[in-house]
């Protein structure tokens, strides 16, 4: 095997990560959190499907790992905080 474990889990943290960030910007409109909690929701739902199709789609050659889906969560969950203290502050930034 090429990677170790700890560095698929590291590619999968990697993968995942912008998700939120990217869907955030794409879906922002006037409601910032609604956004948030969608562009969270669409991460999720993407981070299971690719987990379920990798095992579904690729027959014996790739299995579906609980781990990977914890690493994808543990990715999509750091950048949805990350931007929802960005909010945070941005509309306290705006208050003042």
């Amino acid at each position: 095997q090429p990677f170790s474990y700890l560095e698929i889990l590291y590619i999968h943290f990697l993968m995942f990560f912008p998700f939120p960030i990217a869907a955030f910007y794409a879906f922002r409109r006037s409601n910032d959190w609604k956004a948030l909690v969608f562009a969270i929701l669409v991460a999720i739902c993407f981070a299971f499907m690719f987990e379920f199709l990798q095992s579904t789609l690729t027959g014996n050659a790739r299995t579906s790992d609980p781990w990977d889906f914890v690493s994808n969560m543990t990715a999509i969950t750091t950048s949805s905080v990350i931007m929802a203290v960005k909010g945070i502050v941005s509309d306290r930034r705006n208050r003042s």
